[in-house]
């Protein structure tokens, strides 16, 4: 995207109040961590998922490649998927 252009919320990502993130990251996580989508609770905290910097790295390129979001500490900044799914969506407004 150009400069000037805030990246989208991915495609079939809803609602516009910010919970897409929430339902984005839940997918994202299960997929990237080897996990089903119902053990992935978004208030939880990440630790007790086994959150570890490859992890991170993992999910960091799958942020940067749907949304173009290049932060690499917004997991380590922020404790559960909620928090992270929160400061996401204020930088990512859906569609």
């Amino acid at each position: 995207p150009l400069a000037s252009e805030a990246p989208r919320a991915p495609r079939g990502a809803a609602p516009a109040d910010g919970g897409w993130a929430t339902e984005y990251l839940g997918r994202v996580f299960a997929e990237t961590a080897g996990l089903s989508v119902e053990d992935v609770r978004a208030d939880v905290p990440l630790e007790d998922f086994g959150l570890s910097s490859f992890l991170i790295t993992r999910l960091n390129s799958r942020l940067e490649e749907d949304l173009g979001e290049r932060s690499r500490t917004l997991f380590f900044q922020h404790g559960t998927l909620a928090d992270v799914a929160e400061a996401l969506a204020a930088r990512h407004p859906a569609p």
